[in-house]
């Protein structure tokens, strides 16, 4: 998938839930956010990023495949840098467009291939820092998720808004917390038309099913 298909679907979709979606046009001599998205008086800055397979990898499992060969996808999830590098790239476009100060920043990120699935969970890893945790305290629990045990990019680039993850026909919507217009995005027509997809960290805590470590000062390497 090219990033110009990537785009053209993103905007498909806003425009079929009720989004007016302006495209901006690319200059070699400017960095600039891929659209505008109008809702009312509510304004978005999105930027779309793509991330797929190795084209070097998928290169050598066909290779692999002609020559009658056992493929081993087993592979471990990426490291933060990988997707904290996009992240800054994409707040760096956001941040160029005029109307910065006062539009909600959302990132989309597009995640297709064999790896679609494992990338996607590594960029939810990373962004809240989330880890899988056993209270010892409650010996009928189960494994839950614990927020900021783990360095988040959320903290680190507090000016997204949402990021936002197409995984195939899975879409979710990732809040961050950090930000400084977190309650107005929950409340935004773009969380309330796809309420059903908003991950609301702070809500995932209360309903008890989910610990945070926000504020910790302890070691998180």
């Amino acid at each position: 998938m090219t990033e110009e298909h990537a785009v053209q679907d993103m905007t498909a979709f806003l425009e079929e839930h009720g989004f007016t979606v302006e495209r901006i046009p690319e200059d070699r001599n400017a960095r600039r956010p891929d659209v505008v998205v109008r809702h009312g008086d509510e304004l978005y800055l999105v930027e779309q990023k793509s991330k797929g397979d190795d084209p070097s990898e998928r290169a050598r499992e066909m290779e692999a495949l002609q020559q009658t060969k056992i493929i081993d996808r087993a592979k471990p999830l990426r490291p933060r840098g990988v997707f904290s590098g996009i992240l800054a790239d994409a707040l760096e476009q956001i941040e160029a467009h005029p109307d910065a100060a006062i539009a909600f920043k959302i990132v989309w990120v597009t995640a297709w291939g064999v790896w679609r699935h494992a990338n996607s969970v590594s960029l939810i890893k990373g962004l809240y820092g989330l880890r899988h945790v056993f209270d010892e305290d409650d010996h009928g629990g189960e494994m839950q998720d614990c927020y900021y045990l783990g360095f988040a990019d959320f903290e680190r680039f507090s000016e997204i808004d949402a990021v936002v993850i197409v995984d195939g026909e899975s879409l979710r919507i990732l809040a961050n917390e950090f930000s400084p217009r977190y309650e107005r995005f929950l409340q935004s027509q773009f969380a309330e038309r796809f309420r059903q997809a908003v991950r609301d960290p702070r809500a995932h805590v209360a309903s008890g099913n989910a610990y945070s470590l926000r504020g910790w000062d302890g070691d998180r390497r």
